[in-house]
């Protein structure tokens, strides 16, 4: 069985790989800190915009929810991703937002929730 929760570096090579072949790549990015099925919608909908599917997720370091946070560490976040059928591959991000991880892996297709279309904060404007 293919280990899903892969490196940034290997999981750029793979993907630059599958892209030249024609393959669609998507990527989603957040904390995913307690998955719910908001997260589970989001993640179906993006899987149907192509043909792999990488979520991204931020590190225990970088995250910025405040005290006590996140609730689950970073592996078993990545975890419970990589364990639902429709995810491809899953890396753990060690930037507050993953505007540098999409640079490396340089999806088709972003996907982000739709509670950042309105967002204004500029640590996520690069991202757009």
């Amino acid at each position: 069985m293919q280990r899903k929760i892969v490196e940034p570096q290997h999981l750029a090579r793979t993907l630059r790989a599958l892209s030249s072949s024609g393959s669609t790549i998507v990527q989603c990015h957040g904390c995913f800190d307690i998955v719910h099925p908001g997260h589970i919608r989001y993640l179906q909908f993006a899987r149907r915009l192509g043909d792999v599917l990488v979520i991204s997720l931020t590190g225990d370091a970088a995250m910025g929810k405040g005290p006590e946070r996140p609730y689950i560490p970073q592996e078993l976040r990545a975890e419970n991703l990589a364990a639902l059928e429709f995810v491809d591959w899953v890396v753990i991000d060690p930037h507050p937002t993953a505007s540098q991880l999409l640079e490396l892996l340089r999806p088709d297709v972003y996907v982000k929730g739709r509670e950042y279309a309105t967002v204004t904060d500029a640590r996520f404007a690069r991202e757009r």
